[in-house]
């Protein structure tokens, strides 16, 4: 049965659209733990063992996941019961954070979801360090605001003023003030 379900999604999918969601799996039968299960599986985390408890989902993999296990758990997540708050994937390493952040991405598109992927990214930990360091989002923040820079006024403008209220909202004053000044810049 499962194999006829992930043909005909197949081709819906080849046709342009998807059926594939939390609720599907449940409309054919699997349990929120089997739909953990099965997703995991689909995404390389062979022999992990997955465990439901209220809003928290835990994940105990034996072995290091195959790919990045935020990458992972993002492709996984579109397939987590709304009811999951919480994820944390232990063994080799311990990944965890909220999972609201990343529901938000996932709607959004452009600069917008770019700017989501990294706040998301920010709320969630490795190994008990932050997934993004501030560093790195600094960096991504001027590296995109030049970028935003070059496409002169008025498309600049818009850009610019996203970027310039992730730094403010990610306690990066002096890059949300530089960026004040390419907006001010921009308009010259």
């Amino acid at each position: 049965m499962l194999a006829l379900d992930l043909a005909l999604t197949a081709a819906t999918e080849a046709a342009g659209f998807s059926l594939i969601d939390a609720a599907h799996f449940q409309r054919i039968g699997l349990s929120e733990a089997d739909i953990v299960a099965f997703m995991l599986e689909l995404v390389g985390w062979t022999g992990s063992t997955s465990q439901l408890e209220g809003q928290r989902l835990t994940v105990h993999c034996a072995h290091r996941p195959p790919i990045d296990p935020l990458q992972a758990f993002v492709a996984l997540m579109p397939y987590l019961p709304s009811a999951i708050q919480l994820f944390e994937l232990t063994g080799p390493l311990r990944l965890t954070g909220p999972v609201a952040p990343w529901r938000c991405w996932a709607t959004l598109t452009g600069l917008s979801k770019e700017i989501a992927f990294l706040e998301a990214g920010q709320q969630w930990s490795i190994d008990e360090h932050p997934y993004f360091t501030p560093e790195l989002t600094v960096q991504w923040l001027v590296k995109n605001a030049l970028e935003a820079k070059q496409l002169g006024y008025p498309a600049a403008v818009r850009p610019l003023r996203q970027l310039r209220d992730m730094a403010r909202r990610v306690d990066q004053t002096e890059v949300a003030r530089a960026i004040e000044q390419l907006i001010t810049s921009a308009r010259s």
